[in-house]
């Protein structure tokens, strides 16, 4: 039986999977320092404040029937930190059903995510915080995988600032630039319309047109394209 996953905004008809998904991953997991699970009610405050503020708060929906929907995972990006200053930059927050990793889900929930963000003009930087065991590579784990793959970079690293499962912590700090996004996608939108217009001037005028890159150049950017 296929399965199609979708990602769309959180309802107050969701709080109860992501109550469990949540749950799943503070009680047996490092995915999340938290060692306190939340009520429903406290879920569904949570997901209303960070919408209120206009941010994202998205569910993966898995559809194996038309009748069947299964929330399989969420994602959303809330402030850095409450401090003024620091308004320019958001934090994502990911988390998977157990029973769907692994199957492309987390980088489906990340790059909507930062789709959303991308409209959201007052954010320039969105930064990930993963936690890890002292001594291992951040290539080892699989949300440090997902968010290269995604041009975010690896900017700092904590050590032993955390202790939970019984043993100490890491916290690795991982970086998108949202600006320079933002800009290359003006950027290419404009080349388009340029292209465009160009292309219908020279069909009316039967005239070579050369391409926008020989015209331009290459400008390059070192922001890998995350969209792919």
């Amino acid at each position: 039986m296929s399965t199609t996953v979708t990602v769309r905004d959180a309802t107050s008809d969701n709080i109860g999977p992501i109550t469990a998904i949540y749950a799943h991953h503070v009680e047996s997991s490092l995915a999340t320092l938290a060692k306190d699970i939340p009520s429903e009610p406290d879920m569904h405050k949570r997901i209303n404040d960070i919408q209120k503020k206009s941010l994202p708060f998205l569910v993966a929906i898995s559809s194996a029937t038309d009748d069947e929907e299964i929330i399989c995972g969420y994602a959303y990006a809330d402030d850095w930190s409450a401090r003024g200053g620091y308004a320019p930059a958001a934090e994502d927050t990911i988390y998977v059903h157990p029973d769907y990793q692994r199957g492309g889900i987390g980088k489906q929930l990340l790059k909507a995510l930062v789709e959303r963000l991308l409209s959201c003009k007052g954010k320039t930087q969105l930064l990930a915080r993963m936690f890890i065991s002292p001594g291992r590579k951040p290539e080892v784990l699989a949300p440090c995988r997902l968010h290269t793959s995604l041009s975010f970079k690896l900017v700092g690293r904590m050590e032993e600032v955390g202790l939970k499962l019984g043993q100490w912590v890491d916290v690795v700090i991982y970086q998108l630039d949202l600006g320079k996004l933002r800009a290359k996608g003006e950027s290419r939108s404009q080349r388009r319309s340029v292209e465009a217009t160009s292309a219908l001037v020279c069909e009316s005028t039967g005239c070579v047109l050369s391409t926008m890159d020989e015209r331009l150049g290459n400008a390059g950017t070192d922001m890998g394209d995350w969209r792919s």
